[in-house]
């Protein structure tokens, strides 16, 4: 739910992650393509009356959805190479220390033993304000 409400929300990148089993992925990867032709087909009933769109792109590999499998205490190098198959301008600018402005989870802080990976997990995908941001 959280990802397909920033998608929704007009997210410029949004990443869904979960274990690397495959059942997983797949069911994520089918979520992610059913979303995306939900928010298609509501952009085009709202441009019908002059409603807002949104930006949205069917490409699950290369477009504003990814998805792929990340194990929280990893490596980032899974994320990193899901997020950089694109062309976009906004890939060629990431840095890949500082990823992402927000990191969002849900339903994944009931395990106290994974509360650690977790968090080192958020602390190597978060972007970092430059100097001078401030």
């Amino acid at each position: 739910i959280p990802s397909w409400s920033a998608l929704h929300l007009g997210a410029d990148l949004v990443v869904c992650t979960d274990q690397g089993i495959a059942d997983r992925i797949r069911c994520l990867a089918e979520c992610a393509l059913r979303n995306l032709e939900d928010i298609e087909k509501r952009t085009e009933q709202s441009k019908q009356f002059g409603g807002e769109e949104f930006n949205t792109n069917n490409d699950l590999n290369c477009g504003i959805v990814k998805v792929c499998p990340y194990s929280w205490g990893t490596p980032i190098d899974p994320i990193l190479e899901t997020i950089q198959c694109s062309n976009s301008q906004q890939d060629k600018e990431l840095d890949q220390v500082h990823l992402f402005d927000v990191v969002i989870a849900a339903d994944c802080i009931y395990m106290p033993d994974f509360h650690e990976p977790l968090l080192k997990s958020i602390k190597l995908l978060i972007r970092r304000p430059n100097k001078s941001d401030h």
